[in-house]
């Protein structure tokens, strides 16, 4: 397998070394993305060969549809350093089961349907949410939540 990094995007792809403006994903399978800073455009989305996202600590936001109808991720880390989701961040991902938010200093911002039509069947919050919006539409999934310090509330 080899490695693909340009601006701190870092694709798995099985094919070798294709440059970014190439970039098409549709026939491979297993890619591995590592989000190593914020982009603010919908790169990835429709990309259903991505299965795997890293979302390093140099991330703080993401924006709207960043991942939008990626259907080959099954789950996703959102590291402390995030405090922002956009509008449907991750929409339409349908094989999206696991969502770990993990300890962070700042409460975490999403906005509506951020994981909208994914079937969510396990959530954990270890930090405070802020939102006014249903950002986990389409919850008939989900089977488990987990809560921890410092969430109060839901």
């Amino acid at each position: 397998m080899s490695f693909f990094l340009i601006n701190d995007i870092r694709l798995n792809l099985p094919m070798g070394w294709v440059p970014f403006q190439l970039l098409y994903l549709g026939p491979f399978s297993n890619v591995r993305c590592t989000l190593g800073r914020n982009i603010s455009t919908p790169t990835f989305a429709g990309y259903t060969s991505i299965n795997t996202l890293n979302i390093t600590e140099a991330v703080t936001s993401l924006c709207a549809g960043l991942f939008r109808g990626c259907t080959g991720l099954t789950e996703v880390t959102v590291p402390g350093s995030v405090t922002s989701f956009g509008l449907g961040a991750f929409a339409g991902c349908t094989g999206v089961t696991d969502v770990v938010f993990e300890p962070g200093d700042e409460p975490i911002e999403m906005s509506d349907v951020a994981f909208a039509d994914s079937h969510l069947n396990s959530l954990t919050f270890s930090r405070k949410l802020s939102s006014t919006t249903i950002p986990f539409a389409n919850r008939a999934y989900l089977k488990t939540l987990t809560v921890g310090a410092p969430v109060s509330e839901i």
